[in-house]
C-alpha cells in the first residue's frame, strides 16, 4: 500500500529538475493528499483550479483588513493556494485529464492571484509601515515577478521539451493559434475562446522577452527535432542551471511572504 501510494505521488510530480523545492517539500505532498482524497469523485481539475482561485481571492482580502491577526490569516490563507495549486495539476496528470484549456486556466489564476496578493500585500506594507512607497515597490517587484516567470515558463518547458519525449508542459504560439481560430470560427465556446485568447497574449509577450534577451535560444528551440542523443546531450549541459533556476520559482517566494506575515514584517519581503 505504501509503495502504491508513493508511486502514485511520484506519477502525480513533474520531472524533478524542475520542481520548486518548496512544491516538493509541502506543496506537492499536501496536494497530493487533497487528490487522493477527492481521486474518486467527481471533482475534476479545473474545479480544483477554481477553488484555488477562491482561496488566492480570500488571502488578498485579507491582506487588506490592516491588523496582525488577519495577517496571519492571509499568510495561511496563501500556503494553503500553493497546495490546491498544485493539486489541480497532480489530478489532471493521475486522471489522465490533462488540456490545453486546463492548462490555460491555471495559468490565468495563478496571474489573477499573483497580483491581488501582491498588491494587497504591498497596500498592507505601506500602511504598517506608514510609507507610501511600498505602493510603488510592491508594483516594481510584481512586474519583475511576471517577467521573471515568464521567462522560467518558457525555460522549463523548453527543457522538459528537450531531454523528455514521455511528458509534456505547455504549448506553442502556432497550436495556440490554430486552436484559437478554430474556436473562433465554431462562435460557441466563448469561455475557451478567452482563456486561448489569454493565452495567446502571454506566448506574444514571453516570446518578445525570450527574443529581446536570447534571440538565439528562441530559434533554436523551435527547430528542435527529439532524439535521445541530442536529448542526454542537453541534458548534461543545463540539468545544473535548470535545478538552481528551480530554487527562485513562485512558491518560494510564496513561502518567504507568508514567513514574513508571520513575523508582522511584509516589508522586509517587498
Amino acid at each position: 500500500m505504501a509503495l502504491d501510494l508513493f508511486a502514485g505521488y511520484r506519477k502525480s510530480c513533474k520531472p524533478p529538475e524542475v520542481e520548486e523545492p518548496p512544491d516538493v517539500a509541502f506543496n506537492r505532498p499536501l496536494g497530493y493528499l487533497l487528490v487522493r482524497a477527492l481521486f474518486k469523485t467527481p471533482v475534476t481539475p479545473n474545479q480544483l483550479t477554481f477553488l484555488g482561485l477562491c482561496v488566492g481571492l480570500t488571502s488578498a482580502f485579507f491582506y487588506l483588513q490592516y491588523g496582525y491577526a488577519s495577517l496571519v490569516v492571509a499568510s495561511v490563507f496563501i500556503l494553503v493556494y500553493c497546495g490546491i495549486d498544485c493539486s489541480d495539476g497532480q489530478m489532471a496528470r493521475l486522471k489522465k485529464m490533462n488540456s490545453r484549456y486546463g492548462r490555460t486556466f491555471d495559468g490565468l489564476v495563478d496571474h489573477i492571484v499573483g497580483i491581488s496578493t501582491a498588491m494587497a500585500g504591498s497596500a498592507y506594507a505601506a500602511w504598517h509601515s506608514g510609507e507610501s512607497i511600498y505602493y510603488w515597490l510592491g508594483a516594481l517587484a510584481l512586474g519583475s515577478a511576471i517577467l521573471h516567470n515568464a521567462a522560467y515558463d518558457y525555460y522549463k518547458n523548453t527543457f522538459i521539451r528537450m531531454t523528455r519525449n514521455d511528458y509534456r508542459e505547455g504549448d506553442t504560439w502556432d497550436e495556440i493559434k490554430v486552436d484559437y481560430e478554430r474556436v473562433k470560427a465554431k462562435g460557441d465556446q466563448p469561455v475557451i475562446l478567452f482563456l486561448l485568447g489569454a493565452y495567446r497574449s502571454f506566448l506574444v509577450v514571453q516570446n518578445t522577452l525570450i527574443q529581446l534577451f536570447n534571440r538565439g535560444a528562441a530559434k533554436s528551440s523551435g527547430d528542435y527535432v527529439y532524439t535521445e542523443e541530442t536529448a542526454k546531450r542537453y541534458y548534461a549541459n543545463n540539468r545544473a542551471l535548470m535545478r538552481i533556476w528551480s530554487n527562485f520559482g513562485v512558491s518560494t517566494h510564496v513561502l518567504l511572504i507568508a514567513f514574513a506575515g508571520f513575523i508582522n514584517r511584509i516589508e522586509w519581503y517587498i
